[in-house]
């Protein structure tokens, strides 16, 4: 095997994975309970919010399927996943292996699959630039899986694929754009940071008044709007857009505002040292819709929600050629 490809399998195979079986099997969960039977998965993921956010739990039962079955591969996964750790079955007494198990192959299936959606976001950034990157990526993912449930991953590989289309130009690019966007929004609200992700990148456009990308961005909102809605038509309208108000715990709670002073701490270093230090900027402002939500209906403590964040300016940032990465350029894009 040739060393680029060795390379290549190392980043986009490798690592994923180790990162993913470290997270499952060599830590465990302090946080997320009753959720590792199907039972109690089901009661969780089919009420309330949760029940909007269809298409990972689908993945998540055929993954368990297809692991309870007669097939060579599932009998091999079986005997060779270890039990889940032991802190699992204390936060669920009626823990599953084969369930927890499911969680760790399409966890980590999804975690490959960013990986490589990346690699190719990256094709024309220098090899230092896509290293650095492609190894910060599964470890940033992975950092934020103590809260472990079933759409997180899927979620960023639909985000990363509307990155993606949203910086190539080809035919036909923008219906399976707003497609992507559609199944994206399956699977997790955060879908619509794809268009404060489209405003950074053709922020130029925009800014002028260009029919073509005001159009655009009209249809990606347009088509985020119609999915988010018909969800709730078809499903029902309670507890559609929140669970609670958190807002005081958020504020009050040591952990929790550590969780959202994260968001900045992460964002403000990626942002800085980008040669597109502009479209950033105008990323963070665009999406606070989306973080100062998270700040009154969410639990901040659960760093996952920043991660949708942290990759638009993954993507967005080009590294300085500058040794000390802080030199001011006139464009900033």
């Amino acid at each position: 095997m040739s060393s680029r490809a060795l390379y290549l399998v190392a980043l986009v195979v490798g690592l994923p994975f180790l990162v993913s079986y470290v997270v499952y099997y060599g830590f465990g969960t302090n946080y997320t309970a009753d959720v590792f039977h199907e039972e109690g998965f089901r009661e969780q993921y089919e009420s309330g919010v949760y029940r909007y956010r269809i298409l990972g739990r689908y993945t998540l039962l055929g993954t368990h399927a297809f692991i309870e079955s007669d097939f060579i591969v599932s009998r091999l996964l079986r005997s060779q996943c270890p039990d889940p750790p032991a802190g699992v079955q204390t936060l669920d007494d009626r823990a599953d292996s084969d369930f927890y198990t499911a969680y760790f192959i399409q966890n980590t299936l999804f975690l490959v699959l960013c990986s490589i959606i990346m690699y190719a976001i990256l094709a024309r950034a220098p090899q230092s630039e896509r290293t650095l990157k492609l190894t910060l990526l599964p470890l940033l993912i992975g950092l934020t899986q103590y809260v472990v449930c079933p759409y997180d991953t899927l979620s960023y590989v639909f985000i990363l694929l509307t990155f993606l289309l949203i910086q190539r130009q080809f035919r036909y690019r923008m219906p399976i754009l707003l497609l992507a966007l559609a199944v994206s929004t399956l699977v997790r609200e955060t879908a619509a940071l794809a268009i404060p992700f489209f405003v950074a990148d053709h922020w130029n456009g925009i800014s002028r008044g260009e029919t073509r990308r005001l159009r655009q961005l009209g249809l990606l909102t347009g088509t985020f709007l119609a999915t988010y809605l018909l969800l709730r038509v078809v499903l029902g309208f309670n507890a559609a857009f929140w669970q609670n108000v958190r807002l005081l715990d958020n504020l009050l709670s040591l952990r929790c505002l550590l969780g959202f002073l994260a968001l900045g701490i992460v964002a403000y270093p990626l942002a800085v040292i980008s040669a597109s230090r502009r479209k950033c900027l105008v990323f963070m402002l665009a999406s606070s819709p989306y973080w100062l939500a998270m700040l009154f209906i969410a639990v901040t403590w659960e760093l996952r929600l920043w991660v949708p964040v942290w990759l638009g300016l993954l993507v967005l940032q080009r590294l300085r050629s500058s040794p000390s990465g802080f030199a001011a350029t006139s464009s900033g894009a």
